[in-house]
């Protein structure tokens, strides 16, 4: 059985001396690369894996992560009910219809946040601050 393994070129950003040593790397193992260099910043690729019996391999980093937990948390603590809220509510749960059950988790945790907190100050606000 004969194989045709075909590659695309590397896809991104790359930036300052990071940025050299991945280019470097990446022409010294024969791969060709189309990367974007740009002046300050950091550098991003994006990594996608893909044959003919498997499915797609393309991650999120675990900083990436807490960062877009903590947006679409506070996204969901701060307007309890209003467009932000739902915005975060929608995005958190078509993610949940593709399988990331992290972003669903810090909707919910910002939701629930934000009632507890407005739970625990209700004693010390007057009648005017409550609605």
């Amino acid at each position: 059985m004969i194989y045709t393994i075909t590659f695309n070129p590397a896809l991104g950003f790359i930036a300052g001396f990071t940025g050299d040593e991945i280019e470097r790397g990446v022409k010294t193992l024969g791969f060709s690369s189309d990367f974007i260099r740009i002046k300050e910043g950091m550098s991003r690729i994006n990594v996608k894996l893909k044959s003919n019996e498997e499915s797609k391999i393309n991650g999120m980093g675990g900083a990436s992560r807490i960062v877009l937990g903590m947006i679409v948390g506070a996204m969901m603590s701060i307007d309890m009910g209003g467009p932000f809220n739902k915005a975060a509510y929608v995005f958190g749960t078509a993610q949940l219809a593709e399988g990331n059950f992290e972003v669903m988790a810090a909707v919910l945790i910002g939701a629930v946040t934000g009632a507890l907190i407005l739970s625990l100050l209700k004693k010390n606000l007057n009648e005017e601050e409550r609605q």
